[in-house]
């Protein structure tokens, strides 16, 4: 392949070595694609193929290593993200803040695992689709509705709305980072009123305040 040679490379060292070489020839590729500008169709193929038959084989510090250094890439598919959230190890729910796109595939995949911490991580991403939110919202999860609270890219409305304005009646931290936010009606946070400081409780009164005065008659 006249793009990319390491990937002949490696497929010609796979079957000459052991678990040792398997490791190196794991890390060295995942390093390579991970420097690589956006890989053609077929240099994706190859290199998706290869990490897909390196990955189980090669040892648990080497899997992590070579899934930390191929999540930098800003060109996974589906498949390579689903590599680094199988591999990646204790590092993966950084990961998942941090990673410059998520298919929503693979967001899907991790909720289904149901696993707080990870479904926390990513309701703090920006890039959330509606179906991705929707089962967020469905782990009923504290941590969850925390990390939700504070994610000023989600604007809540309808259920979203109401299930975030239940949650701050029953966990104070939801209830703080919902009064700071602009675009949060303070008036539902009038049941928990007594957990908020002095500044947010003068903006509730606001707000039922200005809920209650009827509107100007049109002259």
């Amino acid at each position: 392949m006249i793009g990319f040679q390491p990937y002949e490379t490696f497929q010609l060292l796979i079957e000459t070595g052991g678990v040792d070489r398997t490791n190196t020839l794991l890390c060295a590729a995942c390093d390579a694609f991970a420097r690589r500008g956006k890989p053609t169709s077929a240099e994706m193929e190859q290199f998706t193929t290869l990490a897909q038959r390196l990955f189980p084989t090669a040892s648990p510090v080497a899997r992590a290593k070579a899934a930390a250094t191929l999540g930098r890439s800003d060109h996974l598919s589906p498949e390579l993200e689903e590599l680094v959230v199988r591999y990646l190890g204790d590092d993966l729910g950084a990961w998942l803040v941090d990673a410059p796109s998520l298919s929503e595939s693979t967001m899907l995949k991790v909720i289904s695992a149901n696993d707080v911490a990870l479904g926390a991580a990513l309701a703090r991403r920006a890039d959330l689709a509606n179906v991705v939110l929707a089962r967020l919202f469905q782990m009923n999860s504290r941590k969850v509705y925390r990390a939700l609270a504070t994610n000023t890219s989600i604007t809540p409305r309808g259920p979203y709305l109401a299930a975030l304005a239940r949650s701050a009646q029953m966990d104070h931290q939801v209830a703080w980072s919902l009064a700071a936010r602009d675009d949060f009606d303070a008036a539902l946070l009038a049941p928990a009123f007594f957990d908020l400081n002095e500044s947010d409780r003068i903006r509730v009164i606001k707000a039922f305040a200005e809920r209650e005065t009827p509107a100007a008659p049109i002259k």
